[in-house]
């Protein structure tokens, strides 16, 4: 995709449809490259989306309500295909691991992810009102409110994407950050007040 392309996409089933198409093209050949992480496979496709029933059991073991931006990403698609892979592991042979958050593997760990996040930065013991916040690709966390965004956290807090689609997008293909449009954060709770 594009720089162009990903500006335009949006939280739509549309937008999660044509992310879907256009990065399982890009995988087809992709290359792994020489670094820490995990990486996806050359090769890897999108599971399908959730039903109804699955969403809502997904939503109510995490005790958390979904935004419609990660209703329809998960109404959509459903985790990967294949286990991503880091190549440049510490003991030598690679490493396989689930980085993109699915159902129902990835429950515990984004229970743990979120209560580690929360722990971190004393959001459990914040007097003002503290949204919800769900990992769905390594350390990106999309915080679940009206007007969501999508930032980086790991010792700070990062804006990454003023939504889930985009975010993904600039994951996934290789572009020039600075020719993507982002709207500016408003500061208006725990977590985007604290947005470096």
């Amino acid at each position: 995709m594009t720089e162009n392309n990903i500006n335009k996409l949006t939280t739509s089933i549309y937008s999660f449809e044509l992310f879907k198409t256009e990065s399982q093209k890009y995988w087809v050949n992709v290359e792994l490259e020489c670094c820490d992480g995990l990486q996806i496979q050359p090769g890897t496709k999108w599971n399908k989306g959730l039903s109804e029933n699955d969403l809502k059991d997904f939503q109510k073991k995490l005790g958390i309500e979904f935004t419609p931006s990660l209703k329809n990403y998960f109404k959509t698609m459903n985790g990967l295909d294949k286990l991503e892979i880091d190549i440049n592991s510490y003991s030598g042979d690679p490493e396989f691991g689930i980085c993109m958050a699915k159902y129902p593997e990835s429950i515990n760990d984004i229970k743990n992810s979120v209560e580690s996040v929360f722990e971190s930065f004393e959001a459990n013991i914040s007097n003002e009102f503290v949204p919800n916040i769900f990992p769905y690709y390594g350390n990106r966390y999309l915080i679940l409110e009206q007007k969501e965004i999508v930032v980086s956290i790991m010792n700070d807090i990062v804006y990454w994407s003023e939504n889930l689609c985009k975010g993904l997008a600039m994951d996934i293909f290789e572009v020039n950050h600075r020719k993507l449009n982002n709207k500016e954060i408003i500061r208006d709770n725990f977590w985007n007040k604290l947005v470096l």
